[in-house]
Order: C-alpha cells, then structure tokens, then sequence
C-alpha cells in the first residue's frame, strides 16, 4: 500500500513540475501578449426590476448619506445630480434599505425645492440611515 501512496506522490510532483516549468516559459518569455487577442468579456448589462447595488443594475447611485441626525430624523446627502421635492429615492446600506418620496429638503435651513450636483441637503427620512448609505432614484416599473 505505501508502494502506490509514493507512486502517486512521484506522479503529483512530476505533474506539479511540468505545470511549473509551462508557467515560469510563459512569464518569461512574454506569452501573455497572446492573451489580449482573446475576445473581450460582453458588455451588456442585465436590467433589475428594482434599483440596487448589483453589478448588473443599470441603477446608478445618484447620492450618498454624509450624515444622520439620529434625533431628528434627518439625513444629510449629497447628491450627484440635481434631485426634486416629489422624487421618490431608495437609502441602501448594509443595515439600510428602504424607499420613500422626498416631501421636503432643506439647504443651509431653509426650503428649497430642488438640490443642485453636488449639494448637501437634509431630508426627513422614516428609519435610520448610516454615512455612506447610498441613495439611488426608484423607477417605477408598470
């Protein structure tokens, strides 16, 4: 029996070797230019009924929660694009996702109805939102 354990194990490093000396003649010898001819991975991007995080949502983020006034209720974002009283949002974080219509936003204390790229404004939210939660626009699908 330990005849055919070490006739295997002999067989293992062979194999082990020559796999090695293939590698050591491919990063060596500049191979791995023939790898660029191979076809490029497809670009096509699989829709989500819903916007999320993954890798196949068209959905890109459109703010981020700077921060939360636990107390109050109210999140601090900053948003990427110019975003409207009336929009419906989704907060998503790790501990975080719910979706809820922007009823009012507030810069520097004041009202307003719109935020600009770029502006961080506080909205009334219904749960508890972390920094760094992301927000993405909520498209209705019929």
């Amino acid at each position: 029996m330990n005849s055919n354990v070490s006739r295997i194990q002999y067989a293992i490093r062979d194999k082990l070797d020559k796999i090695r000396e293939g590698l050591e003649e491919i990063f060596t010898k500049g191979r791995l230019k023939n790898f660029k001819k191979m076809p490029k991975k497809s670009t096509k991007k699989i829709s989500c009924p819903k916007p999320c995080d993954c890798e196949s949502c068209d959905e890109k983020p459109i703010g981020e929660v700077t921060h939360y006034f636990g107390g109050i209720n109210v999140a601090i974002i900053k948003f990427k694009k110019t975003v409207n009283v009336g929009e419906k949002i989704k907060i998503k974080g790790a501990n975080t996702d719910f979706e809820q219509t922007i009823e009012s936003m507030q810069y520097e204390h004041k009202d307003i109805k719109s935020a600009k790229k770029n502006q961080e404004v506080g909205i009334k939210i219904p749960e508890k939102a972390r920094e760094g939660d992301m927000v993405y626009p909520v498209v209705e699908t019929r």
